[in-house]
């Protein structure tokens, strides 16, 4: 069942699904008339709807607040791919999200996939979370692929006005073991105002991206079953906004992780950190007490780490093979 709450009426209403999820005929737009301009709320849950939010730059939201998309992939995986357009070296976005006053977006195991929309679009956007999808990568021509477009969010000048966006959660990537979806390492400055992200289980690789340090608000971070190598940025020499730090069984399947440091003078007085977890995960050196074999003491225990020929991304990082 689809749940809409109208601006002009507070009665709850049941419409024709067929007619406003798989248009008989007409563009997306003309067949959402009306809809665009009123509903406010949208809970799409249990059953086979396809739910279309971003197209082009056709579907302009004037007053939708909220959209819930939770267990709707039964029957119906494939059939919406987002940016299928975005050819393979093309890191930008085609599908934009225009929802200026919308706060939340939950989808779960969703009816979706392709390469995620840009919500430059949605400013009031706090919370996005669109987990159990199979999202695939943007490609840079270089073998690297960015899980994000480098259009997600508006490019201003300042950090302050790229978007409101406060919870970040892409968790249980789809196939995600069998991917190498990175991030950049610089696009969350641009995002100054989150303050939890969450990326369990989507095995998500390479160097975790540093975050605006500006912002005093203290920052969760859930990195479990991941494959970052390079963990440096969640340091307190780096930044002291985090919180809580979650990396157990981190960088087990790409030999480890280069673990951040904590020591830090100037941090001191400012660090917010009270937990830190990175148990089940691979050490990056064997330790300076190594009685095996003495002279691998504080060596890197897997070459995959530090690979000669790996594959430099955009920014010059050479990642690991």
């Amino acid at each position: 069942m689809m749940v809409c709450s109208a601006i002009r009426s507070q009665t709850l209403i049941r419409m024709d699904l067929k007619k406003y999820s798989l248009a008989d005929s007409g563009k997306a737009a003309e067949a959402w008339t009306g809809w665009l301009e009123n509903l406010e709320s949208i809970d799409v849950e249990d059953n086979n709807i396809l739910f279309n939010i971003a197209e082009g730059n056709s579907l302009e939201w004037t007053n939708l607040l909220n959209l819930n998309v939770n267990h709707t992939g039964i029957g119906t995986r494939g059939k919406l791919s987002y940016n299928h357009t975005v050819g393979a070296n093309n890191q930008v976005a085609f599908d934009i999200l225009n929802a200026n006053m919308l706060e939340k977006i939950r989808a779960y195991n969703a009816a979706w996939k392709g390469k995620i929309f840009s919500i430059k679009n949605a400013k009031a956007l706090k919370e996005l979370k669109v987990s159990k999808i199979d999202w695939e990568g943007y490609g840079d021509g270089n073998g690297n692929e960015y899980l994000l477009p480098s259009n997600f969010v508006d490019n201003a000048s300042d950090p302050s006005d790229h978007c409101a966006l406060q919870e970040f959660h892409i968790k249980e990537l789809i196939d995600g073991a069998k991917k190498e979806l990175q991030f950049r390492h610089d696009e969350f400055e641009k995002m100054s105002n989150v303050v939890e992200i969450s990326v369990y289980k989507s095995y998500l690789f390479g160097v975790f991206p540093s975050f605006n340090s500006t912002n005093d608000n203290a920052i969760i971070a859930d990195l479990r079953a991941s494959r970052f190598y390079d963990l440096e940025n969640l340091g307190t020499s780096k930044n002291t906004r985090f919180k809580l730090i979650n990396a157990s069984s981190q960088g087990i399947s790409r030999g480890g992780a280069l673990l951040p440091s904590f020591n830090s003078e100037t941090a001191n007085n400012t660090s917010k950190l009270n937990y830190i977890n990175f148990s089940n995960s691979l050490l990056p050196k064997f330790p300076s007490n190594w009685e095996d074999d003495t002279s691998k003491r504080g060596a890197v225990c897997f070459e995959a780490m530090y690979a000669a020929n790996g594959t430099p991304d955009s920014y010059g990082h050479n990642n690991p093979l």
